[in-house]
């Protein structure tokens, strides 16, 4: 009897146990699941479910140029690996979850075809702001296109660098500690690591960096750092293209702000054109103006004269097709169907392909539309500055990664 009562006790204890650590172990996977959906639900907030039949106009644009944008940056998605990282943190995306798209696009090649291939591909999703606000500012750049030389003469004299030979680059994702979350620039002086020259230090003193090119002006040589990447045209007519390779690490700063902010100019008058006019008409300030914006941009020879700059995708960008985003929050090589009021207060309605990102362009509704190159592309990327909003078209197989509910 006594034996009976104790296997009875011992089983009892056995099944209290269990019961507790089943409890426990569900309780916690539940709690797991709750916290992952509210992770998730945390982000996409920004995305909101829509369709193409919220897209306004979308029958009107031509797509012609849209089609050349998808192959371009298909042709980068096709040469990655299927199981290589391209999205974010807020959109979850690997290479192959654009392969089977990208190899279908190799059959379009008209307006209905892509129109068709977008709507058997994708979802689409508006884009709004942490604040549920789907309005954001669309500025427009450019390449920059100023004449220059390769030799320095008393019409050329203003350098364009290349990446100093002293410059450090410390990268995040080069350190095992991942809750580092900004890169440093610097380099080694009396064995401490000290920030780079700024601007003006740069442009006192010769620094240790190979010079690219000369330009005859230096306020066109400051717009070149502006944008970015630019064109050299030499005194023979040839053409050398030049792109982003780094910068000096200090933040940039507006001189249209701070000549607004000083009283020199109107908030009406702070396009490129009327900061340019401003300093040639105060050369003596010219200097102290410009150093205002401590960032200083370094340079790369681009040999591929045939393309557009080449942007963070990695491909030449199309006038008009592709947009420079926030690459933190939204994956490079997707179509947004963009509407923004344009300089004359026209609508700018079209598919633009998310090839590029700058350092200004911050927050999941900014973005930067490329207008291409040369003084008829300053106009209108010197004047943009409106108010616009985005939907986005998201490879179908990655909704679940999204909208886990």
């Amino acid at each position: 009897m006594k034996l009976i009562t104790k296997k009875i006790l011992l089983v009892s204890f056995i099944f209290a146990t269990t019961s507790f650590v089943l409890y426990n172990y569900f309780s916690k996977t539940e709690q797991t699941k709750t916290n992952e959906i509210t992770h998730h639900n945390k982000h996409h907030k920004n995305l909101i479910p829509s369709s193409f039949d919220n897209l306004n106009s979308f029958e009107n644009d031509d797509m012609v140029g849209a089609i050349k944008v998808n192959k371009n940056s298909c042709s980068v998605f096709l040469s990655l690996p299927k199981d290589k990282q391209v999205g974010t943190p807020d959109i979850p995306m690997l290479a192959g979850d654009m392969h089977r798209p990208c190899i279908d696009l190799n059959s379009v090649n008209n307006k209905q075809q892509f129109i068709k291939w977008l709507k058997n591909n994708f979802d689409v999703y508006l884009i709004q702001n942490d604040d549920g606000n789907k309005y954001g500012k669309i500025t427009g750049y450019f390449e920059a296109e100023i004449t220059g030389s390769l030799i320095k003469t008393d019409e050329y004299k203003y350098p364009i660098y290349g990446l100093p030979k002293d410059i450090i680059f410390l990268n995040k994702e080069d350190w095992p500690n991942k809750n580092i979350d900004f890169n440093l620039v610097g380099m080694l002086k009396n064995n401490k690591f000290i920030p780079y020259y700024k601007r003006d230090e740069i442009d006192a003193q010769k620094i240790s960096a190979p010079v690219l090119a000369y330009g005859a002006d230096k306020i066109d040589v400051f717009l070149l750092h502006i944008q970015g990447s630019g064109r050299i045209l030499l005194p023979d007519n040839d053409v050398v293209r030049l792109g982003y390779a780094g910068n000096n690490g200090h933040k940039y700063k507006s001189l249209g702000r701070e000549l607004i902010s000083k009283g020199h100019l109107e908030l009406s008058q702070a396009s490129w054109s009327g900061i340019r006019n401003w300093i040639k008409n105060n050369p003596d300030k010219a200097d102290e103006v410009l150093g205002v914006n401590a960032r200083y941009i370094f340079f790369k020879k681009i040999q591929n004269n045939t393309n557009g700059p080449i942007g963070k995708m990695g491909v030449g960008l199309i006038p008009s097709r592709s947009i420079a985003v926030d690459y933190r929050k939204i994956p490079m090589g997707l179509n947004v169907w963009l509407d923004a009021q344009g300089i004359d207060k026209e609508r700018i309605q079209r598919i633009m392909n998310t090839q590029d990102t700058g350092s200004a362009i911050r927050g999941w509704t900014r973005g930067d539309f490329f207008w291409g190159y040369g003084n008829e592309a300053l106009k209108y990327a010197g004047k943009m500055n409106s108010e616009g909003f985005y939907h986005i078209f998201l490879p179908k197989v990655v909704r679940n990664n999204i909208m886990p509910n």
